[in-house]
Parts: C-alpha cells; sequence; structure tokens
C-alpha cells in the first residue's frame, strides 16, 4: 500500500462547548461593563470586584479554547502502508502502532452532537490486548475512516492471498527456485 492518509481530531466536537462558554464568558464581561458605575461606587473593593468581573471569565474563556486547540495539535492519526498509526505529544512524542493484519474490530461512536456536527470516535482493536487498541478521539467523518481502514483491510487479504498464491506455485518443486537437496522428486 502506497498511499497514506492523515488526519488530526476535529475541533467540531468542541463547537457547542466553546459557543457557550465565549457566550456566557461575554455575558459576564458585558453586564460589568454595562453596571460598571454600579461596580465602582462601592467603597473599597469595587474596582476589584470590576477587575475580577472582567478578568476572571476572560481567563476561563482562554483555557476552554486551549486545551481543545492543545488536543489537536498534539495528536495525528494516520492510515496506510499496512498499518494504523497514533503519534501524541507536542515536545515528545509517542506513536502506537496496529498492522492492518493485527486488526480484530474497528468500533464508532457518534452521540448526537457528533451526528449532528458529522464528528465521532473511532477506536481500531487489535488482536494483541486492549493496551495496544488505537482510540481516535473527535476525528471528523468517522464513518469515511473506518470505511478506509477496512477499505484497506480488505486490500491487505487481497494481497495476502496473491502472495499464497504466488508462494505455493514456487514452492511445488519447480526447479530453478529450490535445488536438488530441498526438492526432489523420487521415481
Amino acid at each position: 500500500m502506497s498511499s497514506i492518509i492523515a488526519f488530526r481530531p476535529s475541533l467540531r466536537a468542541y463547537a457547542l462547548k466553546l459557543t457557550i462558554a465565549g457566550l456566557i464568558a461575554g455575558l459576564i464581561i458585558a453586564s460589568a461593563i454595562i453596571f460598571r458605575a454600579d461596580i465602582l461606587s462601592l467603597k473599597s473593593y469595587g474596582k476589584v470586584v470590576f477587575l475580577l468581573l472582567l478578568i476572571i471569565p476572560s481567563i476561563a474563556f482562554l483555557l476552554e479554547v486551549l486545551g481543545p486547540v492543545y488536543f489537536v495539535r498534539t495528536h495525528l492519526y494516520s492510515v496506510g502502508n499496512g498499518k494504523v498509526e497514533e503519534s501524541v505529544g507536542a515536545i515528545s512524542r509517542k506513536s502506537k502502532v496496529i498492522f492492518i493484519s493485527q486488526i480484530r474490530e474497528i468500533e464508532v461512536y457518534q452521540g448526537f452532537g457528533g451526528r449532528l456536527f458529522r464528528y465521532g470516535d473511532v477506536r481500531v482493536l487489535s488482536g494483541l490486548g486492549s493496551s495496544e487498541d488505537i482510540f481516535m478521539r473527535s476525528v471528523a467523518d468517522p464513518m469515511g475512516i473506518k470505511s478506509k481502514i477496512e477499505s484497506f483491510i480488505s486490500s491487505n487479504k487481497i494481497e495476502q492471498k496473491e502472495e499464497n498464491k504466488n508462494s505455493g506455485q514456487a514452492s511445488r518443486g519447480h526447479g530453478f527456485l529450490y535445488p536438488f537437496p530441498f526438492h526432489y522428486d523420487r521415481p
């Protein structure tokens, strides 16, 4: 297999969450600005309350945005060359590989939001145990990814059948591949 498909998790999974967080932070900041005269009229701690109403929602929203962006930038999945691979990490990378011949099952999970925004989770189960499974979180078009992996599996099975067929013909004692000591036909 020569084609490799590489993809990252999608931010679609976090679209609704980030929108709600932005609206809440915006409402708090807007209300602080609208009622700033009332807040600042408080005796000694009015300025502190006003600044906290501006700073805390801004920081919370920033952290809410940075988490998913960091996750998307540090995860990379690839399918091709006879394997499914997961690479995780920003500075140091950790890779997990399952060869196509070792794949036992492919599971797809899409909740209501995933069906609506076309994202979901794909879990590639290997025959090696649960610690070797690859879990692709929040990827765009999970059914398309599953069908790509299944097409790689089917083309791998076809290649294996052709190899077995060719190796079976070569080992029947045709003489040019295996000399006398290995295949001696007695009369």
